[in-house]
Formats: C-alpha cells, sequence, structure tokens
C-alpha cells in the first residue's frame, strides 16, 4: 500500500512543484493580509487535486490492469488512492494550525475556520472519489469544478457567519463538519471499494 502511495507521488512530481509554489503564494498572501481563508482554502483544493492527477496518471496508462495482474487487490487500489488524499491533507492541515501561533491571526473563529475546512476538504474527497471512479476522470472534472466552487461560496457564507455570531457556536458547529468529514470518509471508501469490485478494466 505505501508503494502504491510513493508511486503516486513520483507520478505527480512534476505539478508538485508548481503545487508547492502556489501554497507558498497562498501562504505568503496569508501572512501578509493576516486572512486565513487564502491558505485553508488552498487546502481543499490541494487536497482533491493530487489524487485527481495521479489517477489521471494511472488511466492514461493503463495502469490499474497492471497493478491487478501484478497481484494489486481492488480495494488497496481504491484505499490507496483515499490514503493519498490524506497524505496530502494532513501536512498541510498542520501548517494551518502552525499558523494561529501567530498573533494576527489567534482567534476562535480561524480556529473555526482550520476546523471546518478540515472536514470540507474530506466532504469533497468523499464526493469526488467515488464518481472518480465510477464515470472516469475525464468526465469527473466538471464535477470537480463544481466541488471548488461550492466551497468557495460555503467559506464566503461561513466567513459572514462567522464575523455575526463568533465565538463558541461556530467552533461546536466547525467540530461537527469536521465529525460528518471523518465518519464519511470511511462510508466513501467502502463505496469506492465496492465500485471498484465490480468495475471492468
Amino acid at each position: 500500500m505505501f508503494g502504491l502511495i510513493i508511486k503516486d507521488f513520483k507520478n505527480v512530481f512534476g505539478m508538485m512543484i508548481y503545487y508547492l509554489i502556489l501554497l507558498a503564494l497562498f501562504l505568503t498572501i496569508t501572512l501578509l493580509s493576516d486572512n486565513i481563508y487564502f491558505y485553508i482554502g488552498a487546502v481543499v483544493f490541494f487536497t482533491i487535486s493530487v489524487p485527481l492527477s495521479a489517477l489521471a496518471y494511472d488511466e492514461k496508462d493503463n495502469w490499474d490492469k497492471f497493478a491487478l495482474a501484478a497481484g494489486v487487490s481492488r480495494n488497496q487500489l481504491a484505499v490507496s488512492r483515499y490514503l493519498l488524499a490524506l497524505a496530502v491533507l494532513f501536512p498541510l492541515w498542520l501548517i494551518s494550525f502552525l499558523l494561529l501561533l501567530a498573533e494576527d491571526l489567534r482567534s476562535y473563529e480561524n480556529l473555526s475556520v482550520v476546523l471546518m475546512y478540515g472536514g470540507i476538504s474530506l466532504l469533497s474527497t468523499e464526493i469526488v472519489l467515488p464518481l472518480v471512479f465510477r464515470i472516469g476522470t475525464e468526465k469527473a472534472r466538471l464535477l470537480y469544478i463544481i466541488v471548488i466552487l461550492a466551497v468557495l461560496v460555503l467559506g464566503g457564507l461561513f466567513a459572514a457567519w462567522v464575523e455575526t455570531i463568533g465565538g463558541m457556536s461556530v467552533l461546536i458547529a466547525s467540530l461537527c463538519i469536521l465529525a460528518v468529514g471523518i465518519v464519511g470518509f470511511f462510508i466513501s471508501m467502502k463505496i469506492s471499494c465496492s465500485i471498484y469490485r465490480h468495475k471492468d478494466f
């Protein structure tokens, strides 16, 4: 399983450099503007983009067919894509918590934003991956764009809500969204494994 994730990172290495440059840009904007939404929104984008890029390479090279012939199970192939998403999300999400150590970013509101967007990153992955497995990366690109736009809209609404409500209520709501994302992650993984078991390569 670990080998599959390493293979995916090697496949997207060229794009990863581009992603890291973008990430550094959003990180800089966040620190200069004292607005954590720039960075944490980028985390959602990268969490979905890296697995989708890896899947696109695999689809182009018929990797799954080769892997199955080599003895890799269908469940391992499906689960490895979710683990890849987590391998991207966790380090980037950790950085967002470190940003909260900055005096101008240290607040309950920003902590709520970080927690909520962690849940949104998981939820976005949970929605996109099963459909990618079902219909392929090319057909799923429109869905990916819709998900990103939905995240931007929800993020804007949440920002307005934070400004209006503030305090512990927002923090509790964010924890609920994160909890839904964690539970849904396992449900989505189960659905994807089922899709893979019936998929004809």
